[in-house]
Parts: structure tokens; sequence; C-alpha cells
């Protein structure tokens, strides 16, 4: 049967529709050095640079509302899943294709964000107006990147100097407690453009719940309660600065957060003293050349070589044991610093070579008032190198792109324990080589329309969290072995116009064969454990879809459809927490011109997500929920003042999240923004 299916969604992505697009090589100008030359006309994609990848691009400074959050972006790529513990600004992860969230790679610009210290990335940490878009790749990533996960990688690439409104500031109020500001100015002259933006936002998010312990034991009475201890109060800070120099322009990049605010418990045990403290600063620079100072698609070799130092400290203090298991008043410091060097050069007419290096060093320096033995550090280092050979041209008139990979990483670490039962025990010294390969292969048969596959395979160690837990709602196990899996995709691309119509669409099959998984099971005690999967069986289907039709409609659509399998105590199951199907809906209209108004533009989104089994023995299930939303634009004063009103979840579904924390029902935001051009 598991095969059956899995050929089955394979298959069907044999066949799709095609839409027409303007034929020929291109003519774009170089209007820096004032001549004109061919640019080949791009393969037809849905994002990033690689068309055999499977990859969705999303614009972060075009939306429809200015409320809309890191979160809400992700939604818009099918595979991805963001999962909300709360309300506005609560911790938010990133499940691609069923993965964990640690199997994730995320890239800040060309900056690595995910740690070894086993904080899976939290997206409500990055500031959606501090964006010019959002890469999402399922599966492989492009060898230029230089890294990725089980899952896949998010690349989050920061607000382009020089660009939109030289001076800008909104506000806005929302349901419980909701407030939020932010300024931004950006500029250029001569050869220097810069950006400068900052921002807060303060939430109680006490919203209503019921207090079900149905999910658990099937009996009990539902009480409902107002949500305690989830206050939030965070701000970021980003300045990005480029400057021309010679052939090449040299940027710099500053971004900085903090974030304080309660750590609520479980919907049946709720907290009233725990709290989490968090500070983040990046500091990058990073120096891009290319063949005469040509544009990258223009220049026949390009080099970017960049260097980052990265500082997360984080404080977590439990006096009551209230999520924990013992009192906790931890005071953890990260620090990572990262160097990379990649370069890509055409060596003949049909052979593009592209090779990167990356090294990451990274430190915990571990710190608890309360634990009787003090806290020993932690220390990592990771060099990986790839190669990438890019074979292209036509055959029989039909284009094609050939890109054979292999990376090859080497984790060396010195781990200490920071479970309470076991601080002072030797520690944990791990050098493992983890060699990996990607082959994908794109071929256009008509203008338009790209079949693209991809072969692929990652590691990933465990990380500290899963050795030895958080202290708080995840409990370590130190025996665990790494991860390793090979997703091979097969799917259409397509992209541009016909008449008023036009878009990019894709439909993707993916399978994923894994081997010694880390999963995580949720105990009775609403923790969640991380265990090794001997192995497991991923496969699914993407459609996604953008699409315009004139200036006054729009639609954006993304679904996954997904199947695993796994062994428990003798039977075949699924993996718990995985539902089968997860879809988006967006339509939008706008009108310009209404009276007064320069635009009034109006929207409602649908977000679903199936049923799914909490745990391994797949006896106990989550039900489905779909949940509304609706918001409203209106623009006046030549598009300089700006008005959103949102209502999230509008027929009050509210529900709980995947750990049982409870999630908000209705509520209301408003933002004012003014601009200046």
């Amino acid at each position: 049967m598991r095969r059956a299916l899995i050929a089955l969604v394979l298959a069907s992505l044999a066949t799709a529709p095609c839409t027409a697009q303007d034929d020929g090589e291109g003519d774009g100008d170089d209007d820096e050095l004032g001549v004109t030359a061919e640019v080949p006309r791009p393969m037809a994609s849905t994002g990033g640079e690689d068309p055999t990848a499977s990859a969705t691009e999303i614009d972060a400074t075009d939306r429809p509302t200015a409320l809309d959050t890191l979160a809400d972006a992700i939604l818009e790529a099918p595979g991805a899943r963001g999962l909300r513990s709360g309300a506005f600004g609560s911790p938010t992860t990133l499940s691609l294709r069923g993965s964990e969230a640690d199997q994730v790679e995320v890239l800040f610009g060309d900056v690595p964000l995910t740690t070894a210290d086993g904080s899976p990335f939290d997206l409500s940490t990055i500031p959606l107006w501090a964006l010019e878009r959002v890469e999402v790749y399922r599966g492989g990533a492009p060898t230029w990147l230089a890294r990725s996960g089980i899952g896949g990688l998010l690349r989050l690439v920061p607000r382009e100097p020089g660009r939109g409104p030289t001076l800008g500031a909104a506000g806005g109020v929302g349901s419980y407690g909701l407030g939020h500001g932010r300024l931004v100015h950006s500029g250029s002259q001569d050869d220097a453009a810069w950006l400068v933006a900052g921002g807060a936002t303060a939430t109680q998010s006490d919203f209503p719940y019921l207090a079900d312990v149905t999910l658990l034991d099937g009996g009990g009475d539902a009480v409902e309660r107002r949500r305690e201890n989830a206050w939030v109060t965070q701000g970021a800070g980003l300045a990005h600065g480029t400057l021309r120099v010679g052939d090449g322009v040299l940027s710099a990049l500053l971004y900085g957060r903090g974030r304080d605010g309660g750590v609520p418990g479980r919907a049946v045990q709720p907290t009233t003293r725990t709290r989490r403290t968090e500070g983040e600063g990046i500091v990058g620079l990073a120096w891009r050349v290319t063949d005469r100072g040509r544009r990258e698609d223009l220049a026949d070799w390009r080099l970017s070589t960049s260097a980052s130092v990265g500082v997360r400290r984080r404080r977590f203090s439990d006096p009551l044991a209230e999520v924990g298991l013992v009192p906790t008043d931890a005071d953890d410091l990260a620090v990572r610093s990262t160097a990379r060097v990649a370069a890509t050069g055409r060596a003949l007419e049909w052979l593009e070579l592209t090779g990167v290096a990356l090294w990451t060093h990274e430190e915990l320096l571990p710190s608890d008032a309360l634990a009787p033995v003090p806290n020993a550090a932690s220390a990592r280092d990771e060099g990986n190198a790839a190669i990438e050979g890019r074979f292209f041209g036509r055959v029989e008139g039909l284009r094609f792109e050939l890109r054979p990979s292999a990376r090859l990483a080497l984790v060396s670490a010195r781990l200490n324990d920071l479970r309470p039962d076991h601080l002072g025990d030797p520690s944990t010294d791990a050098f493992t080589p983890a060699p990996t390969f990607r082959l994908g292969a794109a071929l256009e048969p008509v203008v338009g329309l790209t079949i693209a596959a991809s072969a692929t395979s990652a590691t990933r160690v465990p990380n500290q969290v899963e050795l030895f837990g958080d202290r708080g709602f995840l409990v370590g196990v130190a025996s665990l072995a790494p991860e390793r899996a090979e997703t091979f995709d097969l799917g259409v691309a397509l992209a541009g116009r016909e008449g008023v119509l036009r878009g990019r669409a894709e439909l993707r099959g993916f399978l994923t064969l894994a081997t010694d998984l880390i999963r995580y099971r949720r105990n009775t005690l609403y923790q969640a454990v991380p265990e090794n999967v001997a192995s497991a069986t991923l496969a699914g289907a993407e459609l996604g879809l953008r699409g315009e039709l004139t200036r006054h409609v729009r639609l954006v659509t993304a679904w996954t459809l997904l199947g695993t399998w796994t062994e428990h105590a003798g039977r075949e199951r699924q993996l718990p927490l995985r539902p089968w199907l997860n879809g988006y809906v967006r339509p939008e209209v706008r009108a310009f011109g209404v009276g007064p108004l320069d635009v009034l533009g109006a929207f409602v989104d649908v977000v679903h997500v199936s049923e799914t089994f909490w745990d391994p023995a797949n006896t106990s299930a989550i039900a489905s929920r779909t949940r509304v939303g609706i918001g409203v634009t209106v623009e006046v004063w030549d598009g300089r003042l700006r008005l959103d009103a949102t209502v999230r979840d509008v027929f009050d579904q509210r529900g709980f999240d995947l750990l049982g924390f409870p999630l908000p029902g209705r509520s209301l935001a408003v933002d004012l923004a003014l601009r200046t051009e």
C-alpha cells in the first residue's frame, strides 16, 4: 500500500498545464557600464536562481496588510508550516515537509542563525518589516548558500538599502493588549546606500481559552480561563549599508533584538513566575565582486566573501519549578563566529563551476544560579566545503540544466550536560564527518514551463537540547544517534503571463527515506521527549500558486499533502504530530480611485490543518481546525497614508498547538502607516 501511494504521488506530477511567456534570450542592459549585452532568459521557477531546487520566493515588501508577520508570510510556501504557541509575538517554529524545526537551516542573508545549542529558530524574532524577501527551499538547497538541512533551508534576505520610503513610521493596537510601532529611514548618495529601521511590540496575550483535559483522557469538564503569564515586550533594530568600491560592493549589516516575557504553562497548569529574557546581536561584513563590476547575471564570474559575529544571551527563571522538574535560574551566553568564501565562474560555454567554504565556531557558556554544581561550557566547530558543476545548454531545441554537487561537513564538539542530575559529569568529545550530495536537473520543453528533479542526502548530529534538554518542556536523551536522510523531488514550475493574467505556480512530489530521525513525542506531563526512529518514510505532494488578474484581483494558495510511515510496537504507524493535509488560500481584491481613496483593498485568508496523532501508537488524535481571517486596507494621499484592519480567527475556533498549549481565538488589530518618498 505504501509503495503504491508513493508511486501515485510522484507519477501525478508528470503533467501540468502551461502558460505563455516571452521567448528569446533577453536583452538586458548593463546600465552601470553604458553597454548592452544579451542576458539569458532564466528558466521558469518559483524562487531563487537554481531552477532545479524546490523553492518558493515570497515578497516581504508587498503585503496585503502591514500587520503581517514572518509566520504569516511562510503560509504562502507549500510544504512549510509555522507552529505558533500563542498570540501575536509568541514563539513560532518552522517545519518543512514534516521535519522538526531543528532540521531546518536558517540564514539571515548569508549569516547562519541556527546554532548548536539546539534552540529551534523562532520566526517571531525577525520582524517582516526588516526583510526584502523570504526564500524557502524544501529538501536540498543551492550549493551557493553553503548550508542545507534535512527538511530544507529558510533564507531571510534583509531589506535592501536605498529602497523603499525615505522616511516611514507606523503604529497600531490590537486585542489582548497588543501595541506596536516602527520607524524606517532609507537613502542613497553617489555609490553609497543605507537603511536604518527599528520597532517595538508589547502584548499581554491574556486571551480566553478552555482548560480541557479531554485532549488526554477523554474525561473532565472544560473551564474557560484567561491565559496567564503570557506577556511579551520585544524590540528589534536593523542597519544595512552598501558602498560600491571598484568592481565590487562592500556591505555592512547590524541586527539586534531583545525580548522579555513570561513563560505560560500548559493549558491545565498555568504558571505565575516563570520568565524568559533574551537578547541577540549580529554584525556582518561582506564583499561581492564580479567580472568588470558587471551585474551578476551578465558577469562571467563572481566572488563573495563574508564574516560575522553573533552574540545571544538567554535567561530562563523558574523559581517555583512550574515548568521544569527543579527550580531554575539559568543565564546562558552563546557566541557564534562565521567566515564564508564562495566563487562561481564559467569554465566553458556549457559549464559553470561553483565552490564554497564555510567555517563556524560556536561556544555556549551556561550558568544556573540555583544549580548545585556550576555549569561547564560547550563548544563546536564546523567546517563546510562544497563544489558544484552546472552543465547547461540545448538538446534538440530543449533547454536543460544539470547540477551535480558534493558537500563535506566536519563537526568537532566538546559538550557538557545541562541536566541537574548530571552536572559535573565529564564532557563529551565528538568528531563527526558528514559527507552529502545533491544532483539536480531541469528541462524546459516549452517557454514558461520547467520540469525539475533532484536527489539529495543530508546528515544532522544531535544538538545540545536534544542531548540534554532545555531545563523546561524539552527533555534530553544523551544516547541519540545522528540523523540521516535521502530526499527525492519531482515537479513542474510555471511562470509568465497571458493577456491580463500573470503568475507563477509549482506542483511537486517528494519522497524522504530517513534513518535515525529524531522525533519528539509528548509524555503525560506535557513534556517533549526526543527519540530516534529507526527508519521512516515521508512522502507527499505540494501545490503553490500566486496569480494576478489585472491590478484588481490576486490569489495566493499553498497546499501540502503528507504521508508518513514508521514502525512502532511491531506495527506500521504514522509519525506523531504530522497532519496529513495543510492548506492556505488568500484571495485579494483592490480598487483604485474610489472617491477620495487612492486604494481600497480587502482579503480573506483560510488556514486548514487536518487532524493528527500526538502519540507514537496513534491512539490519541488532535482534531482538525480551520481558521478564517479577513482584512481591509485603505490608502490616501498618493499612498503616503495607509490604514490596515484585520480580524483573525473570525469564527473563534481557538484550539491547541501540538504540545497542548492554547491558541488565541478571534482577535482584532489596526495599523496606521505614514511614509514619504
